[in-house]
């Protein structure tokens, strides 16, 4: 299931394939390809080493492996929310700062 959504990996992948932008669609094309062709979700991730990190490789075959797929998914979706989360609070406060020096000068 699509990280804790109820819905299966395979329908997850082709609902999200038409809500992305067009680079992004063609990766969800390419892992569909590769799933319907009865590799993993792990071995159809390593086909797009530039896309997928090595933790979520790693993460990805661990939950496989143990059965716990869908909670893995769940925590890297945390994971990946917090550090965008901690990206967004750092911009925002350097943009805080350059316009504190602005009106300082």
């Amino acid at each position: 299931m699509l990280a804790g959504s109820g819905i299966p990996l395979l329908k997850g992948l082709q609902l999200l394939e038409h809500r992305v932008d067009k680079s992004l669609a063609q990766i969800f094309q390419r892992l569909l390809i590769s799933l319907k062709a009865g590799k993993s979700l792990t071995l159809a991730m390593q086909q797009l080493p530039h896309f997928f990190t090595p933790l979520m490789l790693s993460l990805i075959a661990a939950g496989e492996k143990s059965g716990q797929l869908e909670e893995i998914l769940q925590e890297l979706v945390l994971y990946y929310q917090r550090q965008k989360e901690l990206k967004d609070f750092v911009l925002l406060q350097q943009d805080s700062k350059k316009q504190v020096q602005k009106a300082l000068n």
